[in-house]
């Protein structure tokens, strides 16, 4: 009842906090998930495109979360536009881990509930808004919970859409998809492939590099994929010099190039 009534009144009087929760959505909506190999959180500001052209059986089977990234590829974190989750008790849990999400759930929504009183009083003195209460993103400690489980938990990061702010090179749509021409600056131990000019989209480079794009276009069940990898595996040496929007005792970052907004 205790907890019934905490999330009522958080929900009510803060209702963007409910994606804090989303780490839990595999063991609340379980019910409707048996079907389900995979489920996935996403936000509202997301358009999303053909899935079946980009997703892949084999990194859906191999791993236990697939999340896609615009090229910040050194932030190790689960993104909140898209995180598949193999549908299993062992991944439907680790949001456990979290103590805000598991043990001390009921008593961070009891912080909650007492800041936002004591702030909403203080703000109704002063005539000003009410400032927002704690947000714990999962990009922090659930994020970290999942490297922190080392080979018990499998993530596979991959670089599959675009973002409106630090976006770097041309982009062009061609044929109802969106494409992001080569870097021209190489990445660290990752060969760069040639440039055919700004996105100049020719007949010849349809041939060549949308090859696979071409021919995956007609669905099919194997969802193929029309990523290829590019250069050697490389080990990575791990920091907390970067996702300066999360605690830094949940930072998780790599010594790769940043392809993001630098922050």
């Amino acid at each position: 009842g205790r907890l019934v009534k905490a999330f009522e009144y958080s929900f009510k009087q803060y209702n963007y906090i409910v994606t804090e929760y989303k780490p839990t959505l595999g063991a609340v909506f379980a019910e409707y998930l048996r079907a389900y190999t995979h489920w996935s959180y996403t936000d509202i500001d997301i358009v999303v495109g053909d899935l079946p052209l980009f997703i892949e059986r084999e990194e859906l089977e191999r791993f236990d979360i697939v999340t896609y990234s615009f090229g910040d590829h050194e932030r190790l974190y689960l993104r909140g536009q898209f995180a598949a989750h193999k549908n299993t008790p062992r991944v439907n849990m680790l949001f456990a881990d979290c103590e805000h999400l598991g043990q001390g759930l009921l008593r961070e929504l009891a912080f909650k509930a007492a800041a936002h009183k004591r702030m909403s009083e203080e703000a109704k003195k002063s005539g000003k808004p009410p400032p927002r209460v704690r947000f714990i993103s999962a990009e922090g400690c659930y994020s970290a919970a999942a490297y922190a489980r080392g080979a018990a938990i499998t993530v596979k990061i991959a670089n599959k859409f675009f973002a409106d702010f630090g976006l770097k090179g041309d982009v062009a749509v061609a044929k109802g998809s969106l494409r992001q021409c080569p870097p021209e600056e190489s990445v660290e131990g990752v060969p760069t492939r040639p440039r055919r000019g700004a996105c100049e989209l020719s007949p010849a480079a349809d041939e060549d590099d949308d090859a696979r794009a071409s021919a995956a276009r007609a669905h099919s069940a194997e969802l193929p994929g029309i990523y290829e990898g590019v250069g050697p595996l490389m080990p990575l040496r791990l920091h907390a010099e970067c996702s300066r929007w999360v605690d830094e005792k949940w930072r998780v970052c790599a010594n790769l190039t940043n392809g993001g907004d630098g922050s």
